[in-house]
């Protein structure tokens, strides 16, 4: 007891030493923090415009370098969306001129060295890293892929299947739908900075279009390199000259850059998206150039405001106090070229979507009316000042940072002026850009979210306008133009497949259990699993997948789709589950001849008769046999590489219960397998679980 008063009358002193209203640690002091000391850099321009930046870095034996051209997708003509990052890949995949891209890949593989090559939005690149030791002659293969790359039809190929795979999930993700369309909300959908590739743009890219898009960007006036490491200048310089000095100058100046609107119009707006049980949530209007005078204090205030972390006001309020959200973000943003974003982004569960537009939407007038706290200020200001350092803790962010200023064309010390603007910044300052840059009237508002969920609507915060998001299909893959008589006969032929199939005997069927054997084809081989699946006509499907890794339910409950993997939960696009059901065996027959699907006569091929579909969803195709048998059913689903036709392959048909039932699917891509299904049993009318489409209680 009496050392615990002892204690007691320790601390009590120590804190009466350091003064009743402060604790220990606000009481130290630091110096004043050194100015940044960068390493020399090199620069100059060889006669043919070539700009140069060398740096030398003894302290690993690493060599080194990019080369930076304005290059970008705005400069992609709009029926060839897609062609700078095609060209970019192709150009380090295809190999060079003297070099097959795989011998090149062995070449650097075993020197562990690597060659890269990427294209962005206003530029592009080519990069190498290499050790000291091996760069006298990684160097000149580097040269090789900038002046004279091989772009070999095959890896185009192989590019442009990749690129229709991206197209194809560009919708499984909220959030990246959330900034993408923003983006096209505020510019126009068609304007270069917002346009998409598209399956028909990228199928419309050839070899002589990359050839093309290299011979007009690629040219010394239009490029920046820079090498850094272990290097000795004189040296590189020399090796410079001689790889590059002969790229032909052309006296062209570098491409300029396509301009914004000077404004968008405000509004609302809803992106559909069935799968998913929360909003996601962006809003705001255009920002500044990083060149704007008040560009500091903005940036200041975007860190007080909304973009520093959970000191944030915007989190410490909207996430925290109320929690309405596990993140949220935004500011007055700034860009090289052209105005920024001055936006707000965050998500939440769908029931409080208004609530969390209307309290950030507060916040924001908060913000505007009454300004920052000195309290907040110097937090933030301390904060900002304290991790200054981190910007210049490496060669390679300080010769990258150098290299985008003078593409942009921007003070080689504009990272040291923003420190040095911060430290004088005051209040008044942050609370007069705070006044200044945010317009909520002019706001463009997008809720990514499914809509029925959303309650109280959104119509609660303003006029609501849909916005689409779909993915054009594939050229090709759109159905004819029906005639009456066409319809007239495609309903006809569809009859005498029913009847094959069992007449009357099909709309007695309520309900079907299969157990099959499924086999999918991989690049790794095929892998084959034990399926069971219960349907419940006309919407609801439960199938159970033993797989190696355990297994997993799919289930679709006539309104949302989801798995159930030893992992947990996976929410999954129920639009693709409701018609994968649709055009199902059974239930596509279970149609013919209700109301709103139509069936068309096309011309036969060879002894097949063939039928296009409506009114089940996406448009599809049917092919019967001569025996009036259904043989294939084609449509446009995802495949390995992307959305692409998929053929599904019916036979081996038996008779289960009077009703003909093909016992072998195989759906194909391109004439191969894909994935095959083999029928070990069917049964009708089973007796199905009330809860075999509930979901599984979470533990």
């Amino acid at each position: 007891m009496k050392r615990a008063l002892f204690v007691f009358i320790i601390l009590a002193a120590a804190f009466a030493a350091f003064g009743a209203d402060k604790r220990p640690f606000e009481t130290f002091r630091y110096p004043k923090l050194a100015d940044v000391k960068l390493p020399p850099v090199t620069e100059y321009t060889l006669a043919n415009g070539l700009k140069v930046m060398l740096v030398e870095d003894h302290t690993l034996p690493l060599v080194k370098g990019r080369l930076m051209l304005r290059a970008g997708s705005v400069f992609d003509p709009a029926e060839k969306a897609g062609l700078s990052g095609i060209t970019f890949e192709v150009l380090r995949t295809g190999g060079t001129a003297q070099k097959a891209g795989d011998a090149v890949d062995e070449f650097l593989e075993s020197r562990a060295a690597f060659i890269e090559a990427a294209g962005g939005e206003e530029s592009g690149s080519v990069s190498f890293n290499c050790l000291a030791q091996n760069f006298a002659e990684v160097f000149p293969l580097y040269a090789e892929f900038i002046l004279t790359p091989g772009f070999r039809e095959d890896k185009l190929t192989l590019s442009k299947d990749q690129a229709k795979s991206g197209i194809s999930r560009r919708n499984d993700e909220p959030q990246s739908i959330a900034f993408r369309e923003f983006q096209r909300l505020l510019l126009g959908k068609d304007h270069p900075y917002a346009r998409l590739s598209e399956y028909a743009t990228v199928d419309a890219i050839t070899r002589d279009d990359c050839v093309a898009f290299h011979k007009k960007y690629f040219f010394p006036e239009n490029a920046i390199l820079a090498v850094w490491g272990d290097i000795t200048i004189a040296q590189v310089k020399d090796q410079i000259k001689s790889l590059f000095g002969g790229w032909k100058k052309t006296k062209q100046a570098p491409p300029v850059f396509p301009a914004y609107p000077a404004a968008s119009a405000p509004g609302l707006y809803l992106a559909q998206k069935d799968d998913v049980n929360q909003g996601y949530i962006v809003l705001g209007h255009f920002g500044v150039r990083k060149d704007n005078p008040d560009y500091f204090a903005l940036e200041l205030m975007n860190r007080i405001f909304g973009m520093g972390g959970l000191s944030s006001r915007l989190f410490s309020r909207i996430r925290t106090d109320k929690g309405l959200t596990y993140g949220i973000y935004g500011g007055v943003m700034g860009d090289y070229a052209h105005m920024g974003q001055t936006s707000i982004y965050t998500f939440t569960k769908s029931p409080t979507v208004v609530e969390t537009i209307t309290s950030t939407l507060a916040e924001i007038k908060l913000l505007m009316d009454k300004g920052v706290t000195q309290e907040e200020l110097d937090r933030e200001k301390a904060a900002y000042l304290n991790t200054f350092v981190f910007n210049f803790d490496s060669v390679d962010k300080i010769i990258r940072q150098l290299q985008t200023y003078t593409f942009y064309g921007y003070p080689k010390d504009f990272t040291q002026r923003t420190k040095t603007a911060m430290e004088k910044l005051t209040v008044a300052d942050v609370n007069k850009v705070a006044a200044k840059y945010w317009h909520p009237e002019q706001f463009i508002t997008l809720v990514v979210g499914n809509a029925k969920d959303i309650q109280p609507p959104l119509s609660g915060v303003g006029k609501v306008q849909a916005w689409d998001i779909s993915i054009p299909k594939p050229k090709g893959a759109e159905v004819p133009k029906a005639t009456g008589a066409d319809l007239d006969k495609g309903m006809g032929l569809m009859k005498d497949v029913v009847a094959k199939a069992g007449g009357d005997k099909l709309a007695g069927v309520k309900a079907a259990k299969t157990s099959a054997k499924m086999t999918t084809v991989m690049p790794q081989g095929e892998f084959s699993m034990d399926i069971t699946a219960w349907t419940v006509f006309p919407d609801k499907v439960r199938a159970e997948i033993n797989t190696p890794m355990g297994k997993i339910i799919q289930i679709y409950d006539g309104e949302k789709s989801w798995m159930e993997t030893p992992q947990g939960r996976v929410d999954q696009p129920a639009k693709d589950m409701a018609d994968d059901i649709k055009r199902s065996y059974l239930s596509l027959l279970k149609t013919v001849g209700t109301s709103g699907v139509t069936f068309q006569l096309l011309p036969p091929e060879g002894d097949l008769q063939i039928v296009a579909v409506k009114g089940l969803g996406e448009d599809f195709i049917v092919a019967v046999a001569a025996d009036k048998t259904m043989a294939q059913v084609r449509y446009q689903g995802k495949t390995p590489t992307g959305v692409g036709a998929i053929v599904e392959v019916y036979s081996g048909y038996k008779t289960v219960e009077g009703i003909l039932y093909p016992f072998t699917v195989d759906a194909q891509v391109d004439g191969k397998s894909l994935q095959k299904i083999a029928m070990g049993e069917v049964i009708f009318n089973p007796t199905v679980d009330a809860g075999a489409f509930k979901e599984t209680p979470k533990p």
